[in-house]
């Protein structure tokens, strides 16, 4: 979980991994990595006169933003001769198993020895699934993050849910837009995962997708799709 307090606008932004930090980072020009005492974050959460602002994500660009950062600054990728069809199968199957500790691919398919880890980028080398066989890095899910604030909130708490999309009406701060050429498309979910880094390419999104990758992140991430749209309707018109 990640909260950063605007005081000046007694606003108070909570959100997970993957979910606007560094755009609210910059625009609030608080440091990424801030943390707040408990009983000043408690304090907050119960003052109606500061404006919550719990920020979600679609699973679907949420995960592959944690994917592509990873992609990026992982130097395990550019020994990864595996499908990104092939490497979603590998963490469904990390995921329902619940296998603890896995750094290698070798435990979905056996003819392969190529360690992964996540988190590369913040200079953490975290392995697939932690000790308990949950799946750690980008994928940890956003109810996990958020549930401990959410718990703590009433919906006459001046709560307002927004999906990330909306954070630039508020920050200002415009996404860069990629533009995509007739050549980017023969990048997709068969191109294997060593070829797209060594390329230094980040397809978009709907050339890794097909219907069968779809339901699997679908189902992987199956109780954050419930569980923000409970929230959503806890907090249904509750904004002061």
């Amino acid at each position: 979980m990640t909260i950063f307090v605007d005081f000046v606008n007694s606003k108070c932004f909570i959100l997970s991994p993957k979910c606007g930090t560094q755009t609210l980072s910059k625009y609030l020009k608080i440091p990424i990595n801030i943390s707040y005492e408990q009983s000043e974050i408690l304090n907050i959460l119960k003052d109606k006169s500061f404006k919550k602002i719990i920020v979600v994500r679609d699973v679907i660009d949420r995960f592959f933003s944690g994917f592509y950062e990873d992609l990026k600054h992982n130097d395990c990728y550019l020994d990864l001769n595996i499908s990104f069809f092939d490497y979603i199968k590998f963490i469904c199957y990390c995921h329902d198993n619940k296998i603890k500790n896995i750094n290698n691919i070798s435990i979905y398919y056996p003819d392969k020895n190529n360690s992964i880890y996540w988190g590369a980028c913040s200079g953490l080398k975290l392995p697939v699934t932690d000790s308990s066989g949950k799946l750690s890095g980008h994928i940890i899910s956003q109810k996990i993050h958020l549930s401990y604030c959410v718990d703590l909130l009433e919906p006459d708490d001046n709560v307002e849910i927004i999906d990330i999309s909306e954070l630039s009406k508020i920050t200002n701060i415009q996404e860069n837009v990629k533009h995509y050429t007739e050549e980017d498309k023969k990048y997709n979910y068969d191109t294997l995962i060593s070829d797209l880094k060594k390329a230094n390419i980040y397809p978009k999104k709907e050339y890794m997708l097909n219907n069968i990758i779809t339901n699997i992140i679908n189902h992987i991430y199956i109780s954050d799709i419930i569980y923000i749209e409970s929230i959503k309707n806890k907090f249904k018109n509750t904004v002061n």
